[in-house]
Formats: structure tokens, sequence, C-alpha cells
């Protein structure tokens, strides 16, 4: 919230750059929710967690050493396709931005289209942090990436105030700073959380192969949740489409008013997700114990009980 407001203070709700920057920050965004948190922890850490109950953690190990793999190289094609087709693709998203808002979008793309990988990486990070139940650090991380945005806001803010510039040159090197700036924040945000999950792991043995035990069934429950969200992601795309045709600032007011629709989820849905999807699957793969099934069941009956707390709190008398 903090980096929006910062945003909004200085580029506003009607401006090119506001619009360009939404509209271009959407496409990294719907990739690194499909590659990444959106689905890679709901597939992939059920499998690692199984793995890595076992006394023997080589297999875990090659899992997790695959699967960034595989997200690397898928990544990777993406991002170099979004470079190049960055003109395509900004006006499949945003086709009612007149041509100043078009051209600085096309840019912006090309800037922002790298930070796809790293975002990726650091949903990877999540996912192994979780798993052993280390909760601080991979969801800290992202806040780092909202520092450098707001650094790289403030310090070409400061320094472009004190050039004699139009301001609407101003503005536009400013989406440029904030660009680089969130592309330096994903480095950042993947930088502080590898080092704990290299230990966690006992290194990292990257692979591009499906071989490893796991690798296959994490992709055959990656599909599924594929098509789930891209589904949302579809809808929010469509909503980039319409606001562009509602004049300027119809995209940035979009998205601020989705930004305060999704904070309810963001900060409890989200969190209770995390703690519980770990124990949820250490629990299924336990297996043998006495009545599992009872063990899922109230497991999940806590989750959604810490969800109600935050909105009502429930009577502590006994129910009848």
């Amino acid at each position: 919230m903090c980096a929006e407001r910062v945003f909004a203070y200085y580029f506003g709700n009607d401006t090119v750059p506001a619009d360009a920057f939404r509209a271009a920050l959407r496409i990294p965004n719907t990739i690194r929710n499909l590659l990444g948190k959106g689905t890679l922890l709901a597939s992939f850490i059920p499998v690692y967690a199984t793995l890595a109950e076992r006394p023997d953690k080589r297999a875990a190990r090659a899992l997790a050493g695959a699967i960034l793999g595989l997200l690397l190289l898928a990544s990777g094609i993406l991002a170099l396709l979004g470079i190049a087709l960055a003109p395509a693709i900004a006006t499949l998203i945003a086709k009612g931005f007149d041509e100043p808002r078009r051209q600085l979008t096309i840019t912006l793309v090309r800037i922002l289209f790298p930070m796809t990988g790293l975002m990726v990486v650091s949903a990877w990070c999540l996912g192994i942090l979780n798993t052993h139940r280390r909760f601080f650090l991979p969801y800290a991380a992202p806040a780092l990436w909202n520092v450098a945005g707001i650094l790289a806001m403030v310090a070409a803010g400061t320094w472009f105030a004190n050039r004699a510039l139009p301001v609407d040159a101003q503005l536009h090197r400013l989406s440029l700073a904030l660009a680089w700036g969130t592309v330096a924040g994903s480095v950042v945000q993947v930088v502080v959380q590898m080092p704990a999950c290299w230990r966690l792991l006992g290194g990292i043995a990257l692979r591009f192969s499906t071989a490893p035990e796991g690798v296959r069934q994490v992709i055959v429950a990656w599909l599924p949740l594929l098509l789930g969200a891209g589904v949302a992601q579809l809808s929010s795309f469509i909503d980039t489409f319409l606001g562009s045709y509602t004049g300027p600032g119809g995209v940035s007011a979009l998205n601020y008013a989705q930004l305060v629709q999704l904070l309810p989820v963001s900060l409890f849905g989200v969190s209770v997700n995390a703690v519980s999807l770990p124990e949820l699957s250490r629990d299924a793969s336990a297996g043998g114990g006495p009545a599992p099934n009872e063990q899922l069941r109230a497991r999940i009956a806590v989750g959604f009980r810490r969800i109600v707390f935050s909105w009502c709190r429930r009577p502590s008398r006994a129910s009848p």
C-alpha cells in the first residue's frame, strides 16, 4: 500500500506514464501468477514435502533442482518472446491507448519482462522455505521489491525535480526509472532468499529434466491449476483492455480499485494458506497413521477458523 501511495503521489491517476506502467506490469504479473505463486505452490509443495519427509533427502533435492531448471527455461523463453513481441502485446492488452501511451507501454514491457524469471525463482524459494516451516523470510522479501520501487521513484523524482524539464518529460523518465527499480527489487528479492534455500537443500542441483522422481507428478498437478488460474488472468486482461477505452486514468483507477478489493484475500487467505499447505501435505503423505482423513479435516477446519476469526470473534461459550 505504501508503494501505491508513492506511485499516486508522483504519477497521479490520469497521466500517460501511470496508465502505461499499469498496463505494462500486467503481463509480467500474469506470467508470475501462472508459473509461480498462483500455481507452483499448490502443485510443488505437496510432492516436495512428501519427498522431504524421507530420511534420504536426495530425491527432494533433485526434484527442487529440476523444477527450478524447468521454471527458468520456461520463463526465459517467455521473456525473450515478450521483448520481441512487445508492440503486439501492448496492442493486445491496451488497444484503446492513444499513441503516446502505447509507445511508452511497449518500452516498459521490454524493461519489465525479464523480471518474470526472477519473480518465478522467488516463488520457488517461497515453496522451499514454506515446506521447511520458514515463513518470515519468503514473505518479508517481497517488501524489498516494494522498497526498491519506492527508492527509485523518490530518487528519480527528486533528481528530475531539480532539472528544468517539462512535467511530461519528467514523468516519462520517472516511469523508466521505476521500471528499472522494480527489476532491481526482483533481483534483491531472490538474493536474500537463495542462501537459506541453499542451506536447506544442501546445495541446488539445477537440472533441465523431467526424469527426477516427482517432476511429472508436479507437472500433472500443475496443468489443471494453470487452467483455473488462466481464467482469472484472462479476466484481468479483459479489465485492462476495457479500461484502456475509458480515457486517461482508466487503467490506473481500475488498478487502485482492484488493489483494495484483493487486500483482505492477501492479508488473511494467503497467509493462512501459506502456513496450512505444507502441513496438509505432510498429513496426506503420512498415510499409515490413525484416521488420516480426520487429521486432514481437522487441519482444514483450523484454517477456516483462522480466516473467520480475522473478521469476527466467535463466542467462547460452548455450543448447545
